[in-house]
Formats: structure tokens, C-alpha cells, sequence
């Protein structure tokens, strides 16, 4: 976490057990970090671009996305979705 971390809005999306499954940071520029475990993904909700190209965000972290960011995620033309392990 750098020192910037602790200033951002975030949230953490938890599994059934109560375990944090996804952490998301709303970022400066306005897209949303999420990272799972070792992996990291940003999401822009004004466009729906997923960085790394290809990684498969589930559509409820999707929609928490869009809650922190405060807008909706684009179309889903622009992006990949489904329940995958993110890689």
C-alpha cells in the first residue's frame, strides 16, 4: 500500500465466510483498482477498459465498481465478464 493508499475511497467485498474476496481503491484519475490475492486489475467505468486486457472481472465486483466510482461501468462491449479466477 503507498502512503497515497490511505487517502483513497475504498471498499472490500467479502465471501460468504467474511473473508475480504476483492479490495477496491477509487482512483485519483477516477478508475477503480481492484486486487484479489496477488492479482490486480483497473477498471475506467467511463469506458470499461480492464487493464490487463483480457482479465475477467465478475459482474457483481462490476457493479461495486460503479458504486464507488458513482457511475454505472460502460458496455459491456468494451470488457470481459463472468465468474472467472481473474487470470
Amino acid at each position: 500500500m503507498s502512503d497515497l493508499d490511505r487517502y483513497l475511497a475504498g471498499a472490500e467485498l467479502l465471501d460468504c465466510q467474511g473473508r475480504v474476496e476483492h479490495a477496491l481503491t477509487l482512483l485519483v484519475d477516477g478508475r477503480v483498482r481492484i486486487r484479489r490475492g496477488a492479482v490486480t486489475i483497473v477498471v475506467d467505468p467511463a469506458t470499461g477498459h480492464v487493464d490487463p486486457p483480457g482479465a475477467v472481472v465478475p459482474d457483481h465486483v462490476l457493479h461495486a465498481v460503479g458504486e464507488l466510482a458513482g457511475r454505472p461501468v460502460a458496455t459491456r462491449s468494451h470488457r470481459q465478464h463472468g465468474h472467472g479466477d481473474h487470470r
